[in-house]
């Protein structure tokens, strides 16, 4: 009977010994599991948040760089006062205009005011600040061509229209040479 008793506490010494090491073991995984659960959570929160932030970032930069689009810029040749061109990336009128301001056409002070687009009839209109109109009328003849010129065929080019009418503050733009820039018309050639 010793021998049967000594065999059972053995057995249910195991048995027990065995539930109480399992039965930690979990208690000690789930605790640990726990907050590596959390930790993992919050990392995988926190990555998707980062990435998510990329892909907006990019997101942003790609449709900046899908709205920039190549045009044809006219500006004066310094050597020879001729109209020329170059091409430039921009992604509205305000660009252009930036861009003339950079090329030398216009000055600092000279704003766009308004600008339009009839695609039907294939006609912009520009409309300019007082400014702009005073440093066209302060060239001589050959000055103001050019630069009403460079302005009209920039704009005709960037939107493939054919006729442009030039407004001072909603009036026609009138230089002091006479010339009338409030009715549509084509594009300026002046090389010489």
């Amino acid at each position: 009977m010793k021998k049967i008793s000594f065999v059972s506490s053995s057995v249910l010494f195991s048995l027990v010994l065995s539930l109480l090491i399992t039965g930690c073991g979990n208690e000690k995984n789930s605790e640990l599991d726990k907050p590596k659960d959390k930790m993992e959570s919050h990392v995988t929160q926190s990555e998707d948040k980062d990435s998510q932030m990329k892909e907006d970032g990019d997101d942003i930069v790609e449709s900046e760089e899908e709205q920039k689009r190549e045009i044809v810029l006219y500006y004066a040749d310094e050597e020879t006062g001729y109209m020329t061109t170059k091409n430039v990336q921009i992604q509205d009128e305000k660009d252009i205009w930036r861009e003339l301001q950079k090329a030398g056409i216009i000055k600092d002070n000279c704003e766009l005011l308004n600008f339009s687009v009839n695609d039907s009839n294939q006609t912009v209109d520009i409309d300019v600040n007082h400014a702009t109109g005073e440093w066209i009328r302060s060239m001589g003849t050959s000055g103001e061509l050019v630069v009403v010129g460079c302005i009209i065929n920039t704009y005709l080019d960037a939107y493939n229209c054919t006729k442009a009418k030039v407004t001072e503050e909603g009036e026609a733009l009138v230089t002091s040479h006479g010339a009338n820039y409030g009715d549509y018309s084509g594009k300026i050639n002046y090389y010489e």
